[in-house]
Parts: C-alpha cells; structure tokens; sequence
C-alpha cells in the first residue's frame, strides 16, 4: 500500500511540473531593436524602446540617459524553445522538467547597460557599453564607445 502512495506522489510531482519549463521560456524577455541606438534616432524612440531609463543627467559632452535592461531573445528563439521543452517532458513523461525548468530559469538573457548622448534636438549623438566585456586574455573591459 505504502509503495502505491509513493508511486502516485511520484507520479503528480512529475505532472504538476510538465510544462513548467515551457511555460518559463515563453515568458522569457523579448529581444530589444538596438537599430534606436543609431545616430539621428530621437530620444522618445529609444525610451519607447529600451524602457524608462534607470539614470538622467548631463555632463560636458551633452544630456544623456542610462538604461538598463536584460537583451532577450527573438520570437523565433522562443517559439522553438517552447516546443522543444513540450515535446522532450511529454516524450520523458515530465522528467525533462528536473532539467529544463532550471535551465530556462538561469536563461535570462544578456544584462545590458547604456549611457546613451543626445545632441541639442534630442537625437541620438553617441552610445557608451557600461556593461563589463570580456576580452580574450580574461581581462574586463568596463567602457566600449561607440560613436557616428
């Protein structure tokens, strides 16, 4: 009788984690358009874009905001991540979850920060990676420019 419990508790453990990592890979964040962060492009744009920017002021070089954000994934990505989590825990009987929910847990995406310039009209004049980089030697590189 004991084993039958055990057995059945088993077996709605499984069931009530199928899906879960679907589910959390559908709900990852979207892939932002970066094209806003081209030279002339307004900054109601890049806000519409990037979000309410997490800093605002101005220094010698001009106004500026910084941002942010977490760089998602495209819809495409997302899409065939679903069915891949759907179809592996339905063909394992829910054992992919012990896997997949972890998986899509830590997946969540590139930490992104940006200290964007805008000239006199607002528009964009230079954007700077706040973001550490890694080189290939293992050093970090804390500010990569990128100017038009």
């Amino acid at each position: 009788m004991k084993k039958i419990f055990s057995i059945l508790a088993i077996f709605l453990l499984v069931l009530a984690f199928t899906g879960c990592s679907a589910m959390r890979a559908s709900q990852q964040p979207d892939k932002k358009d970066l094209s806003v962060l081209d030279s002339g492009v307004s900054r109601d744009l890049v806000r519409a874009e990037l979000g309410i920017p997490v800093s605002i002021g101005e220094d010698t070089t001009g106004n500026y905001d910084i941002f942010s954000f977490n760089e998602g994934y495209s819809k495409g990505n997302k899409s065939v991540r679903v069915i891949a989590h759907g179809a592996v825990s339905l063909l394992t009987c829910g054992l992919w979850e012990f896997i997949g929910l972890p998986i899509e847990t830590s997946a969540t995406g590139k930490e992104q920060k940006l200290k964007v310039y805008y000239d006199a009209n607002n528009k964009v004049s230079k954007v700077i990676n706040l973001a550490p980089k890694k080189e290939k030697k293992g050093k970090s590189k804390t500010e990569t420019e990128k100017e038009e």
